[in-house]
């Protein structure tokens, strides 16, 4: 059939008013045609940066280094509110200066392979190619520029150890690192500038530059060469994350970057006519404990579990392998009563778990104190402790019988050597010391894997698959690298070289 070719200013406004039907965002009938380039400009760079978190400081950093003036401009006050700096801090790579140290025989094509599958297939393989040909130079970077550096650890869906971990197990020792770097390149950073449009030039067929908003004044500033998105996802905004994964809504901790909140995203759909892809897929962990209303810390429940914990539904029964992959058990948590599941714990396993890591690594982002730990010990409501089963299963409010049978059951499987219900393959303890410990947790939101699409060079394309001249992407503002599910350290990683790579490729023009 016949289809008559659409222009950009009608795809935008038709984009535009599908979202608003949509209710995924607050665009306006009136703000759906592109608006005009200004005649003058408050301030010009060659490359403007939106965002400051690891993808934005690596693409200021790579332009710099290409002999381009960068211009970051960044929401928040400061570099620290980014989805990057409360992360876990694990960088995902193959191939590190840090793996061969310790002796660790990783490949390219070994990363490539274990988050295609990890992701179900649903990977983009242009974007993950991209990643985990540059993620080991990006990271060796850092590293060379003097990162906190821990170890590289081995995680879940990771075939090789490749978690590369630094000394605050979170995201912060990187972007003090990178803003280091920036500081000693004389990167120019505006906080609290919310850029509120990209300008296109229907003549010039390119971004020319970007409106801002800076402590309640507006400014146009021009973009010589290009602009770059590094704007982050939408963790942020617990009303767009819940219109979007609708599994996962009205429930579960959420935590992002204050300026996570999808407006970059949609800036560009509105301003450029740019597609998104993915956006039904977020990463989003089964280790939420939410103590006050979608917020709250998480547990991290796998320093527990090769203690020997196991993890119970509200029935009081187990329902899974404990040792699955944090992101693969919650797809299994969101099938169970409530959405809430329960880590299992004997006094052995608690106080081993405290003398190896304190309260505040156990249980983070934010962090709570051993003082604080034991205040939700006696409200009762997310953290449980009784001197038997029978006790603590009633103060969760968990069937007692069957919390008793399955704990049984278990420390069978351990006698035995084989749990021959879910095939979990380490049975290190039985529980049966007490006092007992439950850990109520839930959904934990903290990226979402859905964006912009980009081509093998970061630049955004158009609903044609045509680029968008003069416009960029990195990190989590881009959507397809990850599949359908998240693995751990590869949004931190790809956040790194992503902006790595299109800040040299922006710099080429």
């Amino acid at each position: 059939m016949f289809q008559k070719k659409i222009d950009r200013r009608t795809f935008i406004k038709t984009a535009a008013v599908g979202t608003v039907a949509a209710g995924t965002s607050s665009i306006l009938i009136k703000d759906v045609n592109a608006a005009p380039v200004p005649k003058k400009w408050d301030k010009t760079a060659d490359i403007i940066i939106i965002g400051a978190g690891a993808a934005g400081l690596m693409a200021a950093i790579q332009a710099t280094a290409a002999g381009k003036k960068a211009l970051i401009l960044e929401k928040a006050g400061n570099a620290f509110h980014s989805s990057s700096t409360i992360s876990g801090g694990y960088f995902a790579a193959a191939g590190t200066k840090a793996q061969k140290a310790a002796g660790i025989n990783d490949s390219v094509e070994k990363m490539y392979t274990d988050i295609l599958r990890f992701g179900g297939f649903m990977n983009y393989p242009h974007l993950l190619r991209l990643f985990c040909e540059n993620a080991a130079e990006a990271y060796d970077f850092v590293y060379d520029n003097g990162l906190a550096f821990l170890r590289v650890e081995p995680t879940g869906g990771h075939n090789t150890p490749r978690a590369h971990r630094s000394k605050s197990f979170t995201g912060r020792d990187y972007i003090e690192t990178l803003l280091k770097v920036s500081q000693d390149k004389k990167i120019e950073i505006l906080y609290n500038s919310n850029v509120e449009r990209l300008y296109y030039d229907e003549k010039l067929e390119k971004v020319v530059g970007v409106a801002v908003k800076s402590k309640g004044k507006k400014s146009n500033v021009k973009a010589n060469t290009a602009v770059i998105l590094a704007t982050g996802g939408f963790s942020g905004n617990v009303r767009k994350l819940d219109n979007w994964i609708p599994a996962y809504a009205g429930t579960g901790v959420v935590i992002g970057g204050s300026g996570s909140d999808g407006e970059g995203i949609m800036m560009s759909v509105r301003d450029v006519g740019t597609p998104t892809t993915h956006m039904q897929y977020s990463a989003t962990y089964p280790m939420g404990i939410e103590s006050g209303k979608r917020s709250g810390p998480m547990a991290r429940y796998y320093f527990w579990t090769p203690r020997g914990a196991i993890i119970v539904n509200q029935e009081g029964k187990r329902y899974i392998d404990e040792l699955t992959p944090a992101t693969k058990m919650t797809l299994e948590l969101a099938k169970q009563p409530g959405k809430v599941h329960y880590v299992v714990l004997d006094s052995e396993m608690w106080e081993g778990a405290l003398k190896q890591y304190d309260a505040g690594v156990l249980f983070c982002l934010p962090s709570l104190s051993m003082d604080r730990v034991n205040e939700e010990l006696k409200k009762e409501k997310v953290l449980f402790k009784a001197d038997n089963l029978e006790a603590v299963a009633k103060k969760a409010k968990i069937d007692p019988k069957n919390l008793a049978e399955t704990v049984s059951k278990y420390n069978q499987f351990v006698d035995d050597k084989k749990d021959a219900e879910f095939g979990r393959k380490t049975l290190p303890a039985k529980l049966q010391k007490g006092p007992y410990y439950l850990v109520k947790m839930t959904f934990w939101t903290c990226l979402t894997l859905g964006g912009i699409r980009a081509n093998d060079k970061l630049q955004v394309l158009d609903s044609s698959d045509n680029v968008v001249k003069g416009l960029y992407a990195a990190g989590e503002a881009v959507g397809g690298v990850h599949g359908d599910t998240y693995l751990f350290g590869c949004a931190f990683g790809w956040a790194h070289t992503s902006g790595w790579v299109a800040g040299k490729n922006a710099a080429k023009g």
